[in-house]
């Protein structure tokens, strides 16, 4: 008799494992959270479970599953989603918080018309003790980049999740729209606040502040730029000054 080499893997395994799906099969949680992850379009999930589907010889007149569908779907997965994480982080908020907000434009993924670019606004909160390294709140698409739309958006999440109680400082960039002194989101979100907060505005482009344990603390890197170094070199020797230390300390008040 001659040798036959055997079939790589367990000869108990089976070549076909049997699933049932639901009718309403993109009703499931784990199909839309994992299409959001990737940034599939709606267009490519739909024929993404439908190709599946198909080749596991199902009828796909027995589903139902179109774009539209899918799209509600996806809607009603993210609100339900959101509903729980702000439900887990009304149980515990920060006594005391600082929120940060900065803007970029960003290929839309999830929108109406995925592949174009728009106005986003990333806005979190950081506090303890809980939340030390932030919360991240909301990523609203806004209008344009000028202080009223970026206080605006942040003041609705703010109220979305019960948190203008808390909000004892700022943190942003230093571009006009955030640091100016009429109009300037800082100013405006500090007036609807109606109460003085701390400014933590950014030095530098890649600075990054944030508040925890009682202490204000400034976290970032020296500039590179020739200019503003042979300009810090005057400074420091002018006043007599240690060289720029990108890390300091400031005390709250109490």
């Amino acid at each position: 008799m001659d040798y036959q080499q055997p079939r790589p893997g367990c000869s108990h395994h089976q070549d076909t494992v049997t699933l049932t799906f639901p009718r309403r099969v993109m009703e499931c949680v784990d199909i839309c959270s994992t299409a959001d992850r990737l940034g599939l379009s709606d267009n490519q999930v739909t024929a993404l479970v439908s190709a599946t589907l198909k080749a596991g010889g199902a009828d796909l007149d027995k589903f139902v599953i179109s774009t539209s569908t899918t799209r509600r779907n996806r809607m009603l997965t993210r609100y339900h989603i959101s509903q729980e994480y702000m439900a887990a982080f009304s149980e515990d908020p920060p006594k005391y918080a600082a929120l940060h907000w900065d803007g970029k434009m960003l290929r839309d993924v999830l929108g109406s018309d995925p592949g174009t670019t728009s106005e986003t606004l990333a806005v979190l909160v950081s506090g303890p003790p809980a939340y030390p390294e932030g919360k991240l709140l909301g990523v609203p698409v806004i209008d344009s980049s000028t202080g009223t739309a970026q206080a605006e958006a942040s003041m609705d999440l703010l109220e979305a999740w019960g948190l203008t109680g808390v909000i004892t400082a700022l943190v942003f960039d230093t571009t006009a729209s955030n640091s100016g002194v009429h109009r300037g989101a800082a100013k405006l979100l500090e007036q609807q606040l109606d109460r003085k907060v701390f400014y933590l505005a950014c030095r530098h482009s890649r600075s990054a502040g944030w508040c925890c344990m009682g202490e204000s603390v400034w976290q970032g890197q020296e500039p590179r730029e020739s200019l503003v170094q042979a300009l810090q070199g005057r400074l420091d020797r002018s006043y007599h000054r240690q060289p720029y230390n990108p890390v300091h300390q400031t005390k709250m008040v109490e």
